[in-house]
């Protein structure tokens, strides 16, 4: 995503150090090998700060149930994201509503 990752403990675990500036790419991959919390937290900060990007899930996605309910979570939010296998593209939305109904 253009940012400069240090590792602080182990190398590819957390805790991690993440130093700006984001330039996303259209298209960001993760590998879904490791750990669904991270898949999650990038869809969070995609679905918030990089619409028109789309997320690219490499390998089998582990506790794929934790990341179907980031997908629904973000949806009930106003975020509309369009899923096709392992892809999921972010679409900027004109309105978010952080109101619950």
């Amino acid at each position: 995503i253009g940012a400069k990752i240090d590792f602080l403990e182990l190398d590819n675990q957390i805790p991690l150090r993440i130093k700006g500036p984001l330039n996303p790419n259209k298209i960001i991959e993760i590998s879904g090998k490791q750990s669904s919390q991270h898949v999650s937290a990038l869809m969070i900060l995609i679905a918030t700060k990089f619409p028109e990007s789309i997320l690219r899930i490499k390998d089998q996605i582990v506790s794929k149930s934790y990341v179907e309910l980031t997908i629904k979570t973000l949806k009930t939010f106003g975020f509309e994201i369009i899923q096709i296998n392992n892809d999921l593209k972010f679409v900027r939305n004109k309105t978010i509503n952080l109101k619950k109904k």
